[in-house]
């Protein structure tokens, strides 16, 4: 009597991204994965989890982007830095 070893499937053995029901993918299936999760371009949330999109902007953030100082400083430069 002889044994033999049982094929193995690739994703048995390959770790692999767990995605949740809310769409976001778990940190420990991340870490464990960095190749693939690269590959989508995971950004991390403000819960820990991982998602697709980046998480959205502050209040505080957008406002300083569009103030007019910044705007005035934008309006104010010359091609050249003169």
């Amino acid at each position: 009597m002889s044994v033999s070893a049982l094929p193995t499937s690739a994703s048995a053995s390959t770790p692999a991204l767990v995605k949740m029901a809310s769409g976001e993918y778990t940190a420990a299936s991340v870490s464990a994965d960095p190749t693939d999760a690269t590959k989508l371009d995971l950004v991390k949330e403000t819960d820990g989890n991982y998602g697709t999109t980046p998480p959205a902007p502050t209040g505080a953030a957008a406002a300083v982007q569009s103030s007019p100082t910044v705007l005035a400083s934008l309006a104010s430069l010359k091609l050249g830095g003169n």
